[in-house]
């Protein structure tokens, strides 16, 4: 598990350039686009409500995965994500802990694997981080290059 550990603690990290990537770009351009930015808060509410069922933690209220958010508070939702996100793959190294039991937003339960479900977040920002990078180039705008390959020639 220490090697599993390892690889998921590594995409958690490009996850994260990634997405400070485009946040940058979207500050930068000023970028006020209604999909760019329901997309980009969209990954931030789904992993930190993925993140939350898998650390057991209680949730505040009704969501809403749509929800268009301040790039400020996307920023701090993101980095309190990979707070999480870190503790969540410390579990894989954890006896007895890689079966998470919980609830759908329309209440229907389920049981997952803790690393499909790391599988999953990690997977689901880089399809929507994909079509945001579609949306910024029908605007015209230059991306930050956000392949994985690109990212590990940079940072090992």
């Amino acid at each position: 598990m220490k090697e599993l550990t390892a690889h998921f603690h590594k995409l958690a990290k490009y996850e994260l350039h990634c997405n400070a990537a485009l946040i940058e770009a979207i500050e930068q351009n000023n970028v006020s686009d209604e999909k760019v930015m329901r997309l980009m808060s969209h990954i931030g509410i789904a992993q930190q409500v993925w993140l939350m069922r898998i650390l057991a933690e209680p949730a505040t209220g009704p969501v809403d995965i749509w929800e268009i958010v301040p790039v400020t508070v996307l920023r701090e939702r993101l980095a309190a994500n990979m707070q999480r996100m870190t503790k969540a793959i410390d579990m894989l190294s954890e006896p007895g802990s890689t079966t998470i039991a919980y609830t759908n937003i329309v209440g229907t339960p389920y049981t997952n694997e803790l690393q499909d479900i790391l599988h999953h977040i990690l997977n689901h920002g880089t399809y929507h981080r994909g079509q945001i990078a579609t949306r910024l180039r029908e605007l015209g705008l230059k991306l930050p290059g956000t392949d994985y390959i690109l990212y590990i020639r940079e940072h090992g």
